[in-house]
């Protein structure tokens, strides 16, 4: 379990940066710059503290509409 976020966010397959945040009560509408995002793989990537230390997470999603 994540206490305290310090950077969400998700990538697309050309290495853009698609979504950031640090607010964990905001999460990624499916858009990037203001057009709904492609069908595809999308890496995210989660840095923040647990209550064991340091956690840094990264993995896929796979959007599809």
């Amino acid at each position: 379990m994540v206490t305290s976020l310090e950077e969400f966010s998700v990538f697309n397959r050309f290495g853009e940066r698609v979504f950031s945040t640090h607010n964990p009560a905001i999460g990624w509408n499916r858009f990037y710059k203001n057009q709904p995002a492609i069908n595809g793989v999308y890496v995210y990537i989660l840095k923040g503290i647990s209550y064991n230390g340091p956690l840094k997470m990264q993995g896929i999603v796979v959007l599809i509409r």
